[in-house]
Formats: structure tokens, C-alpha cells, sequence
């Protein structure tokens, strides 16, 4: 099952966003993901301070800021 990198901040209504999206698609797209808060990781926090929330993939960026869900599929078809 491919799994997901979240990295995101309390307090963060993007952060709250992305996760409940990632949530709503995660059994109906067949994944997992594991959220990061940035704020307990110093070197997390300095890689993404202000360009929270990230989702990673098999080691890239798949999405900043705002849920894409044409992105979301077309990366977990590529895998498959």
C-alpha cells in the first residue's frame, strides 16, 4: 500500500485542510499516510517553516499548500 508524508503544524487551517482531504480519498484510493508535525523536528522545521502543509511521495513533492486530487490519482496510478 503506498504511503504518504504529511508534513504540517498545529494551528495550521491549510495543515487541517490537506488532512481531512488525504482522510476523505485514503480507503477509496487504496493508501496510507503518516503526518509530520514540523514543530517537533528542528531540521523539519527549518526545511518547511512557511510552506506548510507538504505531501511526499516515494521521495518528491506532490502537493503544497492546497489537496489536488488529479495529482493525488495520477502519482498512485504511476506507482502501480
Amino acid at each position: 500500500m503506498p504511503e504518504l508524508q504529511l508534513y504540517s503544524r498545529e494551528g495550521c487551517h491549510l495543515c487541517e485542510d490537506m488532512l481531512e482531504a488525504l482522510t476523505g480519498f485514503e480507503v477509496e484510493l487504496g493508501y496510507s499516510f503518516r503526518v509530520y508535525d514540523i514543530d517537533d523536528d528542528a531540521s523539519l522545521l527549518e526545511q518547511f517553516n512557511a510552506l506548510v502543509p507538504v505531501v511526499y511521495y516515494d521521495g518528491r513533492e506532490l502537493m503544497r499548500y492546497y489537496f489536488e486530487l488529479a495529482t493525488l490519482k495520477t502519482a498512485l496510478s504511476a506507482a502501480q
